[in-house]
């Protein structure tokens, strides 16, 4: 949290210690709506989106933002405007950059994110579609 310059973090209630512990401003998805709370209606492109931490070739973990307009374009890409995409696995941890195209490629164009449960190998793949 420290190396992000994150100013809220968004957590429910079952990760509520965890986030404070960072001394960051905390929002709790599950509370109820309150009128003092205002979003944007419309977010500039060179907005972050998130921040992914990789590993890097130094052995510390450094972050990588990732904007708004990065998602957007990711997921206009014609490439992906197929049906092939329309039902996307997603199995990667939500921290590794794959985890950007299982999500929001699918969501963003219409189509359907299935949550792998369990483990994801060849055998249990090729079992499922049988």
């Amino acid at each position: 949290v420290e190396d992000s310059g994150a100013q809220l973090i968004v957590a429910d209630d079952e990760l509520r210690e965890l986030a404070g512990a960072a001394g960051v401003p905390l929002v709790s998805v599950d509370a109820e709506p309150t009128a003092d709370v205002v979003l944007p209606s419309r977010v500039p492109p060179g907005s972050l989106a998130y921040v992914m931490f990789t590993s890097g070739s130094t052995g510390r973990a450094k972050g990588v933002a990732v904007t708004q307009g990065a998602v957007v374009a990711l997921a206009a890409d014609e490439r992906f405007g197929s049906g092939a995409h329309g039902r996307v696995l997603f199995h990667s941890p939500h921290s590794f950059d794959a985890a950007t195209y299982e999500v929001w490629v699918p969501l963003l164009n219409g189509g359907c994110v299935v949550v792998a449960e369990g483990e994801v190998s060849v055998p249990v793949v090729r079992d499922a579609v049988a």
